[in-house]
């Protein structure tokens, strides 16, 4: 009998060892991925300020700002949305950032006080100065050479996931940042862009690099104008530390592709050819607790259960077998 007790006790310990040995598995504290769409169709945004797609319960503001020769960044101005406006010798002038027909948002900057031309390319996000004739007919710098988009998700702590562009023209290098805040740990406090002296000047601000692509993955530079638009998975390009891969914030800013403090170098990305495109949407996930380090808290696994050896458990069995004899013979003098 009491070495039936004590293999029906090993049968439930090892029962036991399986149930708690493991743990629950570490899970990310992410919401559902949100895309937010600047193109045409159920749930775009019309315009590049207070998008929100659907039940999503999260919005996002967009900013657009240039550098001319590494100056300080300047934000763009004019009209808003995708009203358009025009100079005195009519060239349009779209608004700062603007949501142009569907084909992603696109940017004209100011740049030694004169606002850029609509002109294509240039109505773009680009690294090219607009040199086209401005209202007095000179052939001043109109536009920045650096212009990036500054993406802003309120409260809400986001990693951001993929970009696809839209519209894009001659090549299509882009960079994208993360704002780490390096005065606080929640990212949220808002960078002052109009401080930060050129692209060279993002790293040393707070912005890091999250990776950088080449998306023109024609043989030849696209020369013609591109709708179909290209999809930047941000684990897939250049610069990309997996390390970091679950860092969230706030704010993050695309640019396109500058050398210097911040970039990277690769045989896909140059500065030679022209960068022009426009942004066409935008897909993150949600945390809902970070670390002190601005990375998505995880839930830790559970703590094992000690669990007593089979033979402790067999020594118990004796000693409860024991105790029962003991009373059965005690009623039985008794």
């Amino acid at each position: 009998m009491k070495k039936a007790i004590s293999t029906v006790l090993c049968g439930t310990a090892a029962l036991l060892c399986i149930a708690f040995s493991g743990g629950a598995a570490a899970q990310a504290t992410w919401g559902a991925s949100t895309a937010f769409n600047y193109g045409t169709g159920t749930g775009s945004c019309d315009v590049p300020t207070a998008c929100a797609p659907a039940g999503s319960g999260l919005s996002l503001s967009v900013s657009g700002w240039g550098s001319y020769n590494t100056s300080n960044y300047i934000q763009g101005n004019g009209a808003a949305g995708s009203v358009a406006t025009y100079n005195s010798i009519n060239q349009r002038i779209y608004g700062g950032v603007s949501n142009q027909s569907g084909s992603g948002l696109g940017f004209t900057s100011t740049a030694n006080g004169k606002q850029e031309t609509g002109a294509s390319p240039h109505h773009a996000f680009d690294n090219d100065g607009n040199n086209n004739p401005n209202a007095a007919g000179s052939t001043d710098n109109t536009g920045a050479n650096n212009e990036v988009l500054v993406l802003n998700f309120g409260t809400s702590k986001v990693n951001l996931t993929s970009i696809a562009t839209g519209w894009s023209n001659t090549d299509t290098d882009v960079m994208v940042f993360r704002w780490d805040d390096p005065n606080t740990t929640d990212a949220i406090t808002a960078p002052v862009m109009g401080s930060i002296a050129g692209p060279t000047g993002l790293v040393a601000a707070g912005w890091s690099l999250v990776s950088a692509k080449d998306l023109d993955t024609g043989s030849t530079p696209n020369t013609s104008g591109d709708f179909t638009g290209k999809t930047f998975n941000l684990s897939t390009g250049v610069g990309y530390n997996a390390t970091s891969a679950d860092k969230v914030s706030s704010w993050w800013l695309v640019s396109s592709y500058f050398t210097g403090t911040g970039s990277v170098s690769h045989s896909t990305l140059d500065t030679g050819t022209k960068d022009y495109f426009k942004l066409l949407s935008f897909t993150g996930r949600v945390c809902t607790s970070t670390t002190s380090n601005g990375t998505c808290v995880e839930t830790p696994p559970q703590t094992p259960v000690p669990v007593p050896e089979p033979t402790s458990l067999a020594l118990v069995g004796v000693a409860l077998a024991g105790v029962a004899g003991s009373r059965r013979w005690r009623k039985t003098t008794n």
